[in-house]
Order: C-alpha cells, then sequence, then structure tokens
C-alpha cells in the first residue's frame, strides 16, 4: 500500500511541473506573439501613410501640368487654392476622397517666400494618435510662372 501512495504522489509531483513548465511556456508564447501583432499593426499604420501620401501628391487635381504634361513633384498652387477652398473642411463618410484617405489631415504649407498653409483634406473623427510624415513640395504660381518651396504635410489618425 504504501508503494502505491509513493508512486502515485511521484506522478502527482511530475503533472504538476510539467504543468508548471507548460504555463511558462504559453506565457513566453502569448508574450511573444503579442509584440508580433504590435509590430504587424505598426507596419499597417506606416503603409496606410505612404499610401495616403503618395494619393496625395499624386492627385490629378493638385498635380501642375504644362502642356498636358506633369512638372514633376510640383503641386499647381491655383488648383490647390481653389481645391481648398471646396473641400477643406466638408469631408464626411460617402465624399469620393474619403475612401482614398479615411481618417487624416492633409496640409500643403508654403515655406518660401511666403507662409501660407492649405487644408486640403480634414476629417480626424476625433482621434488623438497620429502618425505623420513630411514631404518637400515645390509649389508652381501659373499666372507668374514662379516656383516656391513647401512641403506636404500628411497626419494619419489610428
Amino acid at each position: 500500500m504504501k508503494r502505491a501512495q509513493i508512486k502515485m504522489g511521484e506522478t502527482i509531483a511530475v503533472l504538476i511541473v510539467f504543468f508548471i513548465l507548460l504555463m511558462f511556456g504559453l506565457i513566453y508564447y502569448t508574450k511573444f506573439k503579442g509584440d508580433s501583432i504590435t509590430k504587424s499593426m505598426e507596419e499597417v499604420e506606416m503603409l496606410d501613410l505612404v499610401d495616403v501620401t503618395t494619393r496625395i501628391s499624386l492627385l490629378p487635381e493638385l498635380q501642375c501640368t504644362s502642356l498636358s504634361i506633369e512638372c514633376g513633384n510640383s503641386i499647381d498652387l491655383l488648383k490647390l487654392e481653389a481645391f481648398a477652398g471646396a473641400k477643406g473642411s466638408q469631408m464626411l463618410p460617402g465624399n469620393p476622397y474619403y475612401d482614398m484617405f479615411h481618417s487624416s489631415l492633409i496640409k500643403f504649407n508654403e515655406v518660401y517666400p511666403n507662409n501660407h498653409n492649405w487644408t486640403v483634406y480634414n476629417y480626424t473623427m476625433n482621434k488623438t494618435s497620429y502618425k505623420v510624415v513630411y514631404v518637400p513640395m515645390t509649389l508652381h504660381n501659373a499666372t507668374s510662372g514662379e516656383f516656391y518651396f513647401g512641403y506636404l504635410a500628411v497626419n494619419v489618425y489610428a
């Protein structure tokens, strides 16, 4: 009888040690998996930021053209002023630009020779966490033929 009790006690001790090791393994695995999920979410947010930045910088409504040829990384100042005046604060879901830019704030800023800024898209949905990117741009004034220095600021909210 004593021998059977000792064997049963050994078996229970081995099972307890096994389950403790299994528990530590599961804790480590979930921690590792949670870190990789967080990292992949950050990558998705960065890809979304790059996507929105690319879309706004290549938007035909803003591109500078001369004789139907694009001027490179340049934005037409007259088109920008008209677009910002018409679309600046009226962005709601269902708007065609909402499907492209989602929840973001897009501004063009002229640095030289004047300090102007235009809000092209503003739909933040009261979110506070965002990623931002700045892209240097030239702004072309078609009436005078001059080019101004500026940058594009894109904030994508998560």
